[in-house]
């Protein structure tokens, strides 16, 4: 965080690689589809670059420009195992080291939490840990018509919590992340716990880069 940038009144965290440990699955899952297809391998550095830029129809962007009826086929796949991955990922996604403490931590220093999710509203983990009372407010990809790196589940997140987005702070693992928070006026910190690593989040240039989550309590205490 740089020296002028004031003491957020919110922290607003993304889910998915940033509190959850659910990338694993998600490229998993990919290398399954893209199985099913008969497409060639792909390697798992490829497709964490494509899920850091939050590419839209990720699927179609790893398959082979010629791929035969690439986009039915992918539709018609995805369709038919979405509610099995689903399952997959709310019961098999674990939450990431310090993800409990900090959130813990930053509630009770006083701090308005959010989140705001390219994932669902229905997050299963939250109640397993004993999380969700902490946030003031879940946007999911459900509640916003434009998706990070557009601003827009970040503005409505801040709206629903009656904060400022420049007083809002906003945590997350990929490039997207930092482009929404910068876009929504808000301070961003990355950490290279999901699709980015820590060399590509720098070239971003966020306003703070962390080595693990825990870090960022006692940050914001000095």
């Amino acid at each position: 965080m740089n020296a002028t940038t004031e003491r957020p009144e919110a922290v607003l965290f993304d889910v998915d690689g940033t509190l959850l440990d659910s990338v694993p699955l998600f490229i998993e899952m990919s290398a399954e589809l893209i199985r099913e297809l008969g497409a060639p391998p792909v390697p798992e550095a490829h497709i964490r670059a494509l899920m850091s830029e939050a590419t839209p129809d990720l699927l179609l962007k790893i398959l082979p420009e010629d791929f035969p009826d690439a986009k039915q086929r992918v539709e018609a796949l995805m369709a038919a195992n979405m509610a099995r991955f689903m399952e997959r990922y709310h019961q098999e996604s674990r939450l990431l080291p310090d993800a409990v403490e900090t959130v813990q931590e930053l509630a009770a220093g006083g701090f308005v939490l959010g989140l705001a999710t390219s994932s669902g509203r229905a997050l299963p983990f939250l109640d397993r840990c004993g999380l969700r009372d902490h946030f003031a407010a879940i946007v999911g990809r459900e509640d916003v018509a434009r998706h990070k790196p557009h601003p827009e589940p970040l503005l409505l997140c801040a709206e629903r919590i009656t904060r400022d987005p420049g007083r809002c702070m906003y945590v997350g693992d990929s490039l997207v992340d930092i482009r929404a928070a910068r876009a929504a006026g808000m301070t961003a910190v990355a950490i290279p716990t999901g699709t980015s690593p820590r060399e590509r989040l720098a070239e971003e240039g966020p306003d703070l880069l962390l080595g693990r989550l825990s870090e960022l309590p006692s940050l914001l205490a000095t």
